[in-house]
């Protein structure tokens, strides 16, 4: 069971459906089926919060082996669940209402229901505010998968150091995904309550 299996940084798929650099920023500002860069008034605002911390995070990321896609698309994800190596596909992006942003527009969750084959027995890790549709729906139609979610606002920057943590203590140690999750959550709330 992926419950019980070690899981090492290459076996993790990241996907980023939010804008990671200043061109996507102005061409999601633009669209109507974007939502996530609208929320910030101003590039170096965006750039300081979400892309200077993706930056630094995705060199030491790729270098442990995880596989990252930047302007992830729904087929993208698709495409993750075919490829059979990935144990653990992260999906980092936006909720709104009853959809989730990729590069490609924003979907609605059965859409993305509908992307991840009836057998995958591997963690489809959340990284969205509020999932709660999208998370009943893989549980009941994709019971063979674990869904990690969270129920807080999912702070961009946070999540990003978050991750790289993540790969970090997965590459050093054998654990298992939700083992790792709860250890290197508690070790940054530690350290946020200590500054």
């Amino acid at each position: 069971m992926i419950s019980d299996k070690i899981i090492k940084p290459s076996q993790c798929a990241i996907g980023f459906g939010i804008p990671t650099n200043k061109a996507d920023f102005y061409h999601d500002k633009t669209r109507q089926d974007k939502d996530f860069a609208k929320r910030f008034k101003t590039w170096p605002m965006y750039k300081d919060q979400i892309v200077d911390h993706f930056n630094q995070a995705e060199v030491t990321i790729k270098q442990l082996g995880v596989f990252v896609i930047e302007q992830f698309t729904l087929d993208a994800f698709r495409d993750l669940f075919l490829q059979d190596r990935f144990n653990v596909i992260i999906l980092f992006s936006h909720w709104k209402k009853q959809t989730i942003e990729f590069h490609d527009g924003l979907k609605h969750f059965s859409d993305i229901i509908d992307a991840v084959p009836f057998d995958f027995a591997g963690i489809i890790d959340l990284c969205v505010c509020h999932p709660k549709d999208l998370r009943i729906g893989l549980d009941n139609k994709r019971p063979k998968c674990i869904v990690k979610f969270t129920t807080e606002d999912a702070l961009p920057w946070f999540w990003i150091i978050f991750y790289q943590s993540l790969f970090m203590y997965l590459q050093l140690n054998d654990s298992t995904y939700i083992e790792a999750v709860e250890t290197v959550l508690k070790k940054l709330q530690q350290a946020s309550r200590v500054m």
